[in-house]
């Protein structure tokens, strides 16, 4: 007859292999869930469920704004109190189409230097060849201020649109030249450093809630 000892070492073995195998067979039915459901999607005719992507943030050496902010930027365009001023962003005369000269040419660049095609991998539901310092905030129409930007999963182009447009508003608020310079001045750093940053720190809702 085996030792008392022996026995209960024994037990508590085999209690290790069984729930080792219990974890083995439940990681396993919860992949084929998880592929199963991922299927049941496509052959429905959706959307798969949203995955993480790599140009939400445009690349820092291809597009380098971040660090060498004058390099994007259109001298011409500026903030101040004139309104018949057609570079003022400010002005009723200010036109982003004035200053945008985007050529199929440079939007086929812009895909080749990021190494991604319209409608496959990261663009697979659209991307729009952006600018990382929008023109409304005076960037420029220059192939270091472009990468293709996808609009899914989001936050994407969408949500950066409405960020530029929201600070267009907060800078033309301001009552003096000198105050709205310096905040548009500020707010071309920051959407280059961090445009989802950006969102957070103007107030503005760039991350869609959670699908139910």
């Amino acid at each position: 007859m085996l030792p008392l000892w022996l026995i209960v070492l024994q037990c508590v073995f085999a209690g290790l292999t069984v729930a080792q195998n219990y974890r083995g067979v439940k990681t396993v039915v919860v992949s084929a869930a998880q592929t199963t459901e991922h299927t049941a999607v496509k052959i429905a005719g959706k959307k798969p469920p949203a995955q993480p992507h790599s140009l939400v943030y445009p690349d820092p050496v291809l597009t380098p704004c971040a660090t060498e902010l004058e390099k994007c930027l259109n001298p011409l365009i500026h903030a101040n109190m004139d309104p018949k001023d057609p570079h003022n962003i400010c002005s009723k005369k200010f036109k982003t189409g004035d200053y945008r000269d985007t050529t199929p040419a440079m939007k086929a660049e812009a895909y080749r230097r990021y190494g991604v095609e319209k409608g496959k991998r990261d663009c697979a539901y659209g991307c729009e060849v952006d600018h990382d310092i929008p023109l409304v905030a005076g960037g420029a129409d220059v192939i270091l201020n472009l990468w293709p930007e996808p609009a899914e999963p989001r936050p994407g182009f969408h949500e950066k649109d409405h960020l530029e447009d929201h600070v267009k508003v907060i800078v033309c608020a301001l009552h003096t030249t000198q105050q709205r310079q310096a905040a548009l001045d500020d707010f071309r750093q920051d959407i280059a450093t961090d445009w989802l940053a950006a969102c957070v720190k103007y107030k503005v809702k760039c991350v869609p809630p959670p699908v139910n």
